[in-house]
């Protein structure tokens, strides 16, 4: 059976740098997987190349379908949100002009089914829904920026460090809350994390990236058991 996400030999560029080079990894419906690695190892860059967001070649296949040459908002119309670093809230929009937007291309009906269920997951939402998100804590924000993605609808999420800039305690809630929604509604993700004890507990699967390229893969939880990979690769 083919992988829900397959990637194959993906470069990316930036100008004349060739920042990936020729990486493969696979996502299985309804899983979690990583991306580890350094800043700068090329985590950020695959998720974008993935959303369409930066020059790329090689084979995506999406639910048995290429993504590659199609731009951006198809790809979010196929079904995969992305929730890029910094979170991507609109500061001087409030938090329900922000849902709004991810609900953009959902009729009414659709729309009013997604934050209902949205809100399941954020109760704070519908009490707040008039303040400016700009006033929202860091992790609000990110909180925040994942219900504007789950209000798509999608069928894959898309996470670039998640836990960028938060407390340890605000981190710990994030990941618990990225397995709620993958337990209970069966979500497909994809985080690319600097973090790599908490997407490793959170996740089923990992990669570990340097320098552009996979350094090695695996099960997450054989890789956070093995003191060699930890202490080379993982810097714990």
């Amino acid at each position: 059976m083919a992988a829900f996400l397959d990637v194959r030999d993906l470069r990316c560029t930036y100008g004349e740098l060739e920042a990936v080079h020729g990486i493969a990894f696979s996502v299985e419906r309804g899983s979690i997987v990583a991306l580890l690695g350094a800043n700068g190892a090329g985590k950020s860059t695959s998720l974008r190349a993935i959303a369409g967001g930066v020059r790329r070649s090689g084979s995506i296949d999406f639910d048995g379908k290429p993504l590659t040459g199609m731009a951006t908002e198809e790809i979010a119309r196929r079904g995969i949100a992305f929730v890029p670093e910094g979170r991507g809230t609109l500061y001087s929009l409030s938090v329900r002009e922000n849902l709004a937007l991810g609900a953009y291309a959902l009729d009414s009906r659709r729309a009013r089914i997604r934050y209902e269920r949205v809100c399941a997951y954020f109760p704070w939402l519908e009490e707040r829904k008039e303040q400016a998100a700009g006033t929202l804590s860091g992790g609000e924000q990110q909180m925040l920026a994942i219900a504007r993605a789950l209000m798509m609808d999608p069928q894959l999420m898309l996470l670039d460090e998640p836990s960028l800039g938060l407390a340890p305690r605000i981190v710990h809630d994030v990941f618990e809350l990225l397995q709620r929604i993958n337990r209970e509604d069966g979500m497909t993700i994809l985080l690319a994390e600097q973090n790599a004890g908490a997407a490793l507990r959170a996740s089923a699967h990992a990669y570990v990236l340097e320098t552009g390229r996979i350094a090695l893969g695996g099960p997450s939880a054989a890789l956070a058991a093995d003191d060699a990979v930890r202490r080379s690769y993982l810097g714990y």
